[in-house]
């Protein structure tokens, strides 16, 4: 079972879009203001192609709104730096359940069995990811060595927490807003800050994604009291080649 991300008109537009480009195709349209399309809404979502994304219908009711303008978003809303970038399946640290959650809100990973996946794992969860011996290379569609772990993640994930005493007070058919600051450094075409220590910003001056979930979905959802929403990376959608 997958959840539905609801979004503006506008975002769902862009997000489709982009879905198809090739990735040289999309930075070179970045290249130029008049068809730059990284300040769009709906840019940095994770592609169709793997999150489920619907625009957000107009007879939605909104029956809660977190945003950085709210002293209390910090308390519902980060970017752990230790989710960030390819997180496989036996990394050392992971919240419970984080792979049932993140397939649950995200969908499955672009680039599975690209090995320079591997070279992105995340600092703080990185660990010896188990790949196909060499002499059974020729089983692979690619002609290169396959990684056997699963890949859960490879993007910027936002982690929305202690909401399910909340949603469970709710209307069932209504809708939580939560406004994602976009912190264009790490979601760029450069790799350096994605990889760093620095800390995701979630300044309130930032422009924003803006997302809708249902209070349903949280309810049903594999960890009610912990989402996970992958943004796309820019190097996430096309593999890992350096």
């Amino acid at each position: 079972m997958q959840a539905t991300i609801y979004v503006t008109r506008e975002a769902l537009d862009t997000a489709m879009e982009m879905a198809d480009l090739p990735h040289y195709e999309r930075v070179t349209l970045a290249d130029a203001p008049p068809t730059d399309p990284t300040h769009r809404a709906g840019y940095y979502l994770k592609s169709p192609k793997r999150m489920r994304l619907a625009a957000l219908p107009i007879d939605a009711t909104v029956v809660m709104r977190l945003t950085p303008d709210d002293a209390a978003f910090p308390l519902y809303v980060t970017a752990p730096r230790s989710l960030r970038g390819c997180i496989f399946e036996h990394a050392p640290s992971l919240p419970p359940k984080f792979a049932e959650a993140v397939a649950y809100w995200c969908g499955p990973a672009f680039s599975p069995n690209n090995t320079g996946a591997a070279y992105y794992q995340c600092p703080e969860n990185e660990y010896m990811v188990s790949i196909t011996p060499a002499d059974w290379m020729e089983a692979s569609d690619t002609g290169y060595p396959v990684i056997e772990d699963k890949l859960l993640s490879e993007g910027i994930i936002i982690a929305i927490e202690k909401l399910e005493a909340i949603a469970e007070s709710l209307p069932i058919t209504g809708f939580i807003e939560i406004q994602i600051p976009l912190d264009d450094e790490m979601l760029g075409i450069e790799a350096d800050c994605f990889r760093s220590q620095r800390e995701y910003s979630l300044a309130p001056h930032l422009r924003r994604e803006r997302i809708f979930i249902r209070v349903a979905d949280i309810l049903l959802s594999p960890t009610p009291d912990g989402l996970y929403i992958e943004l796309r990376q820019e190097w996430s959608d096309y593999g890992y080649i350096y």
